[in-house]
């Protein structure tokens, strides 16, 4: 499994893998505790190797829902900063309260 998840995500060497991507437990976005192991009854950890599909660079490690919630961004018809700022908006002052 090391070696796939290695070169899936053109991570030089095994040992940078486990050194420094492994002992990340936090993800990088949303601060959530994550697991690079299957915990019993799940089908994957719950840590996610974020890469860039357009470059393959590796850029951290995710939680299932931000991972999920950065792909999908990407797919919106504006760019991410503006998608941001009209959501917290949004939550703000929902436009039916008024």
């Amino acid at each position: 499994m090391a070696k796939q998840t290695k070169n899936k995500y053109n991570i030089s060497s095994y040992q940078i893998y486990k050194t420094q991507i492994r002992t990340i437990l936090n993800c990088h976005i949303c601060n959530k505790s994550i697991s690079h192991d299957k915990v019993e009854g799940k089908t994957h950890p719950s840590a996610f190797i974020d890469h860039d599909h357009d470059t393959d660079k590796t850029r951290g490690v995710l939680c299932y829902y931000c991972n999920i919630v950065e792909g999908q961004i990407k797919k919106m018809p504006i760019d991410a900063t503006t998608y941001s700022k009209r959501l917290v908006e949004y939550l703000e002052n929902p436009p039916l309260t008024k």
